[in-house]
């Protein structure tokens, strides 16, 4: 398990027993606005955003490495990682909600178009590359391809906004909402 906290420091845990294995300095002092793990060509990474520094990589599996930044992504706020690509959500006006999505590669290029939609984004996850499910505050989850822009299926709609998602190895996605759980099986392959 990874978490993040004072005073800049990922901080890497042994689920059994909750003991601390490692602590990465971010170099981070700012408030961090996005936070997401997952793997980069096989390897465990953390990607983080903040208010006044760049994007950033961390890897976990080795604290000296220096992380890969992302300055490219401008006020991007890290939302997923999905294959070597970090997902994040933008601002259309100045703090107004996350309402669009971009994604970019490790070398800083961004990948595919903008993905707009009238409603907050409030969470992300990633299936594979190139899809990922998006989660609005009008209580919609979509399966988008992020390469193209377009939706593989009609969204679902939920009783209220989704507030965390996840994906099985079975490419189904588990939904928090409110105080419900949903697993949902997309009508895609």
């Amino acid at each position: 398990m990874v978490t993040y906290g004072p005073p800049g420091m990922l901080k890497i845990w042994r689920p059994a027993d909750g003991a601390l294995l490692a602590e990465i300095a971010t170099g981070i002092s700012s408030k961090v606005t996005g936070f997401a793990a997952g793997l980069v060509d096989g390897r465990p990474f953390v990607a983080l955003s903040s208010y006044r520094q760049p994007m950033r990589l961390h890897a976990l599996e080795d604290s000296t490495e220096n992380p890969i930044t992302i300055p490219e992504a401008g006020n991007g706020v890290v939302l997923g990682i999905v294959g070597s690509h970090i997902v994040a959500g933008h601002f259309e006006h100045e703090r107004m909600g996350l309402h669009t999505i971009r994604m970019w590669n490790i070398s800083g290029r961004k990948v595919g178009p903008d993905i707009r939609g009238e409603a907050e984004v409030t969470t992300v996850a990633g299936r594979t590359l190139p899809t990922a499910y998006i989660g609005r505050a009008d209580g919609t989850v979509s399966l988008t391809d992020l390469v193209t822009g377009r939706d593989l299926c009609n969204p679902c709609r939920l009783p209220s906004r989704p507030r965390a998602m996840t994906v099985t190895d079975s490419g189904d996605l588990v939904v928090g909402f409110g105080s419900d759980l949903a697993r949902i099986r997309p009508p895609v392959p």
